[in-house]
C-alpha cells in the first residue's frame, strides 16, 4: 500500500480534508496545522492539528479539529509556514501559535484564540480550547511547527 492510498483511508472522514503527500511527510515529521478556507469570502474555515508522528504506516486523524475565521479583507497568503511556534502574545496575553513575519509578509501574524472574523486584525482565530489544547502539547517557542493555508477547494476522495 502506497503513501497516497494511506491518505485516502486517513481522510475518509471527515471529508473536507484532503491532505497532500508532501503534506503528509510534514505529519511524519514535527508538529502540523492544516488551515483549510473553505470560506475565505466570509473568512472561514476548517483548521486541525497533529502533534506526533503517526504510529506504524497509517496517518492518524487530526488529535483536534475545528473552524476558523479571519478578517476576508486582511487574509495571509495561502502557502506553507514553516519553523511557527506556540508562544504567549505579548500584546494581548494570549497563548497562540506565531506565524514568521518573513514568511506572511505582515508583522505579528498569529493563530489566536477569537470567535469571529471580526476578531482578527490579519490573524487566523479559533476557539481559545483549541489553541489551549496545540499550547500545552507542543513545545513553547521551539520553531518546529509547520502550518499549511489551503484556500482550494480539495478533490474528492473517490477521485484519486
Amino acid at each position: 500500500m502506497n503513501r497516497r492510498d494511506l491518505l485516502k483511508i486517513a481522510i475518509t472522514s471527515p471529508a473536507w480534508l484532503a491532505i497532500s503527500a508532501l503534506q503528509a511527510e510534514a505529519i511524519d515529521r514535527e508538529p502540523y496545522l492544516y488551515v483549510f478556507r473553505h470560506n475565505a469570502a466570509k473568512g472561514g474555515g476548517k483548521l486541525s492539528y497533529w502533534s506526533s508522528e503517526p504510529s506504524g504506516s497509517v496517518i492518524p486523524p487530526p488529535l483536534i479539529s475545528s473552524t476558523f475565521w479571519e478578517n476576508p479583507d486582511n487574509l495571509i497568503p495561502a502557502k506553507r509556514y514553516t519553523g511557527c511556534s506556540v508562544t504567549t502574545m505579548t500584546t494581548k496575553g494570549y497563548r497562540a501559535i506565531y506565524l514568521p513575519d518573513e514568511q506572511t509578509g505582515k508583522t505579528g501574524i498569529f493563530i489566536h484564540q477569537g470567535s469571529s472574523p471580526s476578531h482578527s486584525d490579519g490573524c487566523i482565530v479559533c476557539s481559545k480550547s483549541v489553541i489551549d489544547f496545540i499550547f500545552e502539547r507542543t513545545d513553547k517557542n521551539a520553531k518546529n511547527i509547520i502550518v499549511d493555508v489551503i484556500d482550494k477547494q480539495p478533490q474528492p476522495v473517490d477521485d484519486w
